[in-house]
């Protein structure tokens, strides 16, 4: 018996010790307290919650992490047995700080992908052995490709628009750090070296019945316009697959509209799946982040200078 006793608090003790670093890491997710559970608590959760003398350890919003990967979270505190308990599966590359779970509740009954709690990881296509593939076109001259200049413009264009203001300007231009989604698009291609709106203005002025949601052109606000700027596109860009599983089909400076008038631009940087993150201003607090699967795709589009005449082309002064 008493040998059993000492082999027993040993292993407890050496327990405690490997899983102590685990749980410290774990605890770090602000806001949320994470129980691991063994796994004869897996198999009587309703039991468990049902015992007074074990509900109280236990309160609305609590993430709960299973020894076997999965998790669950109480929605009712004391009242409620744990609810949507979820498989996951992560590769590699998601063993680090929160390697057991994804989702969080983070307010009331609302579910929020850790993604977009926790900072952007993100990823280059090489690590997914996809090779980036942009045109050589450089309208500006400085050395890089224009695809390239898209993204560096819409990036630091989107994290200059520190407030969403949908609204008409005589003089074109938003005022600094107030616009939309199309704003990002316009100050992608300045970064390249292109005059957008008067590039828009100049397509509607010509091919106005392509454009048929204008019947009376308006040059300070039309190359703002989400339907706009998908014509244009068609006309002008090359129009690429809308599917997401076609990762390698996604590359930097894509422009990508999306169905309930949204734009953004595609990023260099990937996610743990190597989908691109998207480049937009929505309204909400990400500027670059893992959001082409959020809304249906409308069009994919590559800009490509080359394939349209020096006419076409205006550059910014």
């Amino acid at each position: 018996m008493l040998a059993m006793l000492v082999w027993t608090l040993a292993f407890g003790i050496f327990y405690f010790a490997m899983m102590i670093p685990k749980w410290v890491e774990q605890s770090k997710l602000k806001d949320h307290r994470m129980i691991v559970l063994s796994q004869h608590f897996i198999n009587n959760v309703p039991d468990y919650l049902r015992h007074p003398w074990h509900r109280y350890d236990f309160d609305q919003g609590d993430v709960v992490l299973y020894n076997n990967g999965q998790f669950g979270i109480l929605l009712d505190g004391h009242k409620s047995n744990l609810s949507e308990v979820l498989n996951l599966e992560f590769n590699e590359m998601d063993k680090g700080l929160y390697p057991n779970f994804r989702y969080v509740l983070t307010q009331g009954t609302q579910w929020q992908d850790l993604h977009d709690v926790l900072p952007q990881r993100s990823y280059k296509a090489e690590h997914f052995g996809i090779k980036e593939t942009v045109s050589r076109a450089d309208y500006n001259d400085d050395g890089i490709p224009d695809a390239l200049n898209f993204v560096l413009g819409a990036r630091e264009g989107a994290y200059s628009l520190r407030t969403y203001v949908d609204k008409f300007y005589w003089n074109y231009y938003p005022p600094e750090g107030e616009g939309v989604c199309t704003d990002v698009i316009w100050m992608a291609y300045k970064e390249a070296g292109y005059v957008l709106r008067q590039m828009v203005n100049r397509d509607i002025a010509e091919n106005i019945s392509d454009y048929w949601r204008i019947t009376s052109p308006d040059a300070a606000i039309d190359f703002r316009r989400v339907n706009n700027l998908y014509i244009y596109l068609r006309r002008n860009a090359i129009e690429l697959t809308p599917d997401l599983t076609q990762v390698e089909q996604w590359q930097p400076g894509d422009i990508v509209v999306f169905w309930g008038n949204h734009i953004g631009i595609v990023s260099d940087k990937r996610d743990r799946y190597g989908l691109p993150l998207l480049i937009h201003h929505g309204g909400g607090p990400g500027r670059e982040e893992s959001a082409m699967h959020k809304q249906p795709i409308l069009g994919h589009f590559r800009f490509d200078a080359t394939r349209l005449g020096q006419e076409d082309l205006i550059p910014w002064q």
